[in-house]
């Protein structure tokens, strides 16, 4: 963990004395250490170099300032307030050990703030791409497998289009799903509102308590009804006008 580089959100802004989440409209007390600590997260340096510079600054043994700063760090993130960075080198290793001792590796999870817009489109095509960003590793790994079945049976072209066809339709209902849900949360809280956070190829919508009487029910029912509404509206343009493909 002391290798893996901390990233703050973009929803989340470090104040002199608080700590900010725009998406949830929370704030969070800091002391000086926890703020010195949060201003020098850029993304690129490590939780061991980052307490190894303040514990030059402040003069304190780098072990206990270390300490200090994974339970602060795991705190932080246990609210979805940080995340943890990991190179490839790093998350390779993790796998290999996995496969060693035959147990599932840690699935971090990552918080991923859309724009600040309440544009339909703007937040589906953002969203689209965050599906494909959770879903990359198990589609690859189908369109392998898919590959390989198409050699044996000498149909690859066929097989390999069949294969992309059914992931672009499954990533587009995922993304039609969770934007239902999103499109309705900024309609009623506005831009910035609301952020996911993804485990591995799982999304997950969090937002702020709704006020409004309804609210709660209209977000909730927005993503089955966005997609399934698409996908009844095109059933019925094929019964009146049948495409080509009977």
């Amino acid at each position: 963990m002391i290798e893996m580089i901390p990233v703050l959100p973009a929803g989340v802004v470090v104040h002199t004395d608080s700590l900010e989440d725009r998406a949830l409209r929370q704030r969070y007390p800091l002391n000086s250490t926890a703020h010195e600590f949060l201003t020098l997260i850029d993304g690129r340096r490590s939780l061991a170099s980052i307490a190894e510079q303040l514990a030059e600054r402040y003069g304190q043994p780098r072990e206990v300032l270390l300490k200090d700063l994974c339970q602060l760090s795991l705190e932080l993130y246990h609210h979805g307030l940080l995340n943890w960075h990991e190179t490839w080198h790093q998350r390779c290793t993790r796998w290999l050990l996995a496969l060693q001792t035959r147990m599932l590796p840690t699935l971090y999870t990552w918080r991923s703030d859309p724009p600040l817009a309440t544009n339909a489109l703007l937040l589906l095509g953002w969203l689209y791409l965050e599906v494909w960003r959770a879903w990359f590793p198990m589609l690859i790994a189908g369109l392998l497998v898919a590959a390989l079945a198409g050699v044996l049976l000498a149909v690859l072209p066929l097989l390999t289009l069949a294969y992309l066809v059914l992931a672009f339709c499954l990533t587009l209902s995922v993304c039609l799903h969770e934007g239902g849900h999103l499109i309705v949360l900024r309609h009623c809280c506005g831009a910035g509102s609301g952020f996911f956070l993804r485990t591995g190829p799982l999304l997950r919508l969090i937002h702020p308590p709704l006020e409004r009487p309804g609210a709660e029910i209209a977000v909730s029912v927005a993503g089955p009804l966005l997609p399934g509404g698409i996908g009844l509206l095109a059933l019925i343009g094929h019964l009146l006008h049948p495409w080509p493909l009977d």
